[in-house]
Parts: C-alpha cells; structure tokens; sequence
C-alpha cells in the first residue's frame, strides 16, 4: 500500500548510490528536460527537506539522477564496451539529446526543492529488470547525506517492482513509492504549474 508523507516513518528510507552515479559534478539545473522538449511523460518531482524534529531544511543540496524514457543513463558504464549489460551497448547518439540525466537544486527557506523531469523506464541490468525509479542525494552540513529512491505507482510499475531484486531487498520498500498528485493538491512555493505533467510529492526526513 502506497502512504501519503503523513504516514511515512520519522525518516526516509536510505538506499546506496548504485554503480550510476554520475562521475563528474552535478550542475544545479531544476529542469532536466530543456523546456519539455525531451522524450517521455514529464513529472514535476518536488518536496520539502526535513531534518529529524521535521523542521524544514534551508540550503541543503537536492540531487536526482535517472534513466530516460529509454531506459538509458548517461554514464561510462551504461554505454560502449564498458556498459554493465548488453541492454546499454549503445552509443552516446542514443541517448536523447533535450534530456538532462542528472541535476541539482538548493532548498529555499522553506525547505522546498523541485525538479521537472520525465517518468523513467524501467531497464535490465545484471541479467534482471529494474522498475521504473529515479534516485535522489540530499546533503545538508547539519544533518549529513541521505541517499535514497522514489518508484512509481501503477500495476505496469507493481509487475516490475515485484521482480525487481533490488527493490524486493530494500527495507521500508512501501515508503519508496510515491502517489501522481496535481500542481492544486500539493501547491509549493516557487514550483511550476505545467497542465501536460503529473506532479509527485516526495518528503525527505533525515533520522
């Protein structure tokens, strides 16, 4: 069952970078989609950093990287001769060239981050498949570095997450699950009303 931020435990559930974290530094760009011009379903992902008393974050550093709606990364390891399945034997041509795999913000006062980004695509790594997912890297010089994920709702995204092994072996995996909600429902200060997106909220509390 999917819980709304009021019911997640008193911190978010951490997972590690993945062999995908990208090896160069990651720029401060909100929109990773070059004005909605990159291929896929566009997704305003936004939130509010807390630390453990739940009081808003200022400053802190809000990273996401992810696939693209073909279920590549931009990374070394997911293309040419060195890619870690024949899945991403592919060249950097491939890759969608109005998309941006990887960017950063800085939370305002509030605490409040957003990034416009697509829905990923599930991929095959490993010789098994990965749901749908995208990653996220909060550091903040008061409360430390949180590394964790976000998957989707849906039964296509339920039928990949129930064979995904990486998912299967995460602990609080039902509060790594965020629910598709409206610019209205969840209004944030300084985050973009856009009518073609699906919006989900994702609250990040440090323990």
């Amino acid at each position: 069952m999917v819980k709304d931020n009021e019911e997640l435990r008193f911190f978010t559930p951490t997972t590690e970078d993945g062999p995908l974290y990208p090896p160069e530094p990651i720029p401060r760009r909100a929109d990773l989609t070059n004005g909605g011009k990159a291929k896929g379903e566009l997704l305003i992902l936004m939130g509010v950093i807390h630390d453990h008393r739940r009081t808003p974050v200022s400053g802190a550093i809000v990273e996401i990287w992810q696939s693209d709606s073909n279920g590549y990364y931009d990374h070394p390891r997911a293309r040419g001769s060195d890619a870690l399945d024949e899945y991403w034997k592919i060249e950097r041509s491939d890759l969608d060239s109005n998309f941006r795999y990887f960017g950063s913000v800085e939370t305002d006062t509030n605490g409040i981050y957003w990034f416009q980004t697509i829905i990923p695509l599930s991929y095959r790594v490993f010789g098994f498949d990965r749901a749908a997912h995208i990653h996220m890297k909060v550091w903040s010089k008061r409360n430390g570095v949180l590394t964790t994920e976000v998957y989707f709702p849906g039964d296509d995204n339920e039928s990949n997450r129930d064979v995904d092994r990486v998912f299967q072996s995460r602990q609080q995996k039902s509060d790594l699950i965020v629910t598709f909600t409206n610019y209205h429902e969840q209004m944030l200060g300084g985050v973009p009303e856009l009518d073609s997106a699906k919006y989900c909220r994702r609250d990040i509390f440090f323990p």
